[in-house]
């Protein structure tokens, strides 16, 4: 049993965004370093027990909080783990304190450009499996049945504790939000709720959403329509994509931590918390409303 991860009402974002605003301290779920991730990697990998795999095996960049907490966790569990390690975002200079996680945490890498990925994870399955391995594949940021479970029950976990009337969260690679939005749809369909891309489009946010949504409840039509899913799906605040930044969003980052001593990013939560806060100023509909945003985690991309 999982135990809830705080809530935290914050007495400058309510003030700021004139909303009762409050935080779901994801980021002290108290395995794998915390964060979303480590949520849902507590569900994968016990699948992944079940099946008597010995060998984990994923794929992700240097600065994944997925890759790191999955290090933490699998380890602890006594599983090996091989990471098909990438970067497309060499924009991003910072060293990588995910990276170096890793690192310690006894991470096998094999390493590749982006455009090899699909081809190289075939390859280390299939070497760990002729060396009498039992590999267990996991795509990259959890995305799996599993994945959209742990949100979908975050809902029911929220609802012991608050009953929000927003539910809002970071967008990237969308497993999150389809959990929540599955878990809305099952347990609180009066709940409104909110993705902040940090790097997508919506043309090509909502198809993943779409599909994972058809995945998790088995069936041939979604839940949910194209359109609804997209009004739900903020990204005109990417910046122009993962990890770009500008004042503007330094300037939030810096004035809200100095008010509230969270730890923000740049790349992920901070950017989305950016994003959320321009979005409740400039629509009144949740004026005085309890609103609830995901703090997912983001002192390991500081």
């Amino acid at each position: 049993m999982i135990e809830a991860t705080p809530l935290q009402y914050s007495q400058y974002l309510s003030s700021l965004t004139e909303t009762n605003f409050y935080l779901k301290r994801e980021d002290l779920f108290p395995e794998g370093g915390g964060g979303n991730k480590a949520r849902m990697i507590a569900l994968i990998l016990k699948k992944a027990k079940n099946q008597k795999a010995n060998y984990i095996v994923t794929a992700g960049g240097p600065h994944s909080n997925f890759n790191r907490a999955l290090a933490l966790m699998s380890k602890k569990m006594g599983f090996k783990l091989r990471i098909v390690l990438y970067d497309n975002n060499p924009h991003i200079h910072q060293e990588s304190l995910n990276k170096r996680i890793c690192d310690q945490a006894g991470v096998e890498y094999s390493i590749c450009t982006p455009d090899e990925v699909a081809q190289r994870i075939e390859e280390e399955i299939t070497k760990l499996k002729n060396a009498g391995e039992n590999a267990f594949f996991i795509y990259g940021g959890g995305k799996s049945h599993e994945g959209i479970k742990a949100y979908a029950e975050v809902v029911q976990e929220l609802n012991t504790q608050i009953n929000p009337d927003l539910i809002a969260t970071t967008f990237a690679t969308g497993t999150t939000f389809s959990g929540l939005l599955a878990g809305v749809q099952m347990y609180s369909p009066t709940t409104a709720l909110l993705g902040v891309s940090i790097a997508r489009k919506n043309e090509i946010s909502v198809p993943i959403v779409s599909n994972n949504l058809l995945e998790f409840f088995e069936l041939k039509t979604p839940p949910i329509s194209s359109f609804e899913i997209e009004d739900q799906i903020l990204d005109q605040y990417t910046f122009g994509g993962y990890g770009k930044s500008n004042k503007e969003l330094q300037d939030f980052i810096r004035e809200t931590m100095q008010n509230t001593g969270l730890i923000l990013d740049e790349i992920y939560v901070g950017k989305a918390l950016f994003g959320l806060t321009e979005h409740l100023k400039n629509n009144t509909k949740f004026n005085n409303k309890k609103v609830v945003f995901l703090l997912t985690g983001g002192i390991f991309n500081f």
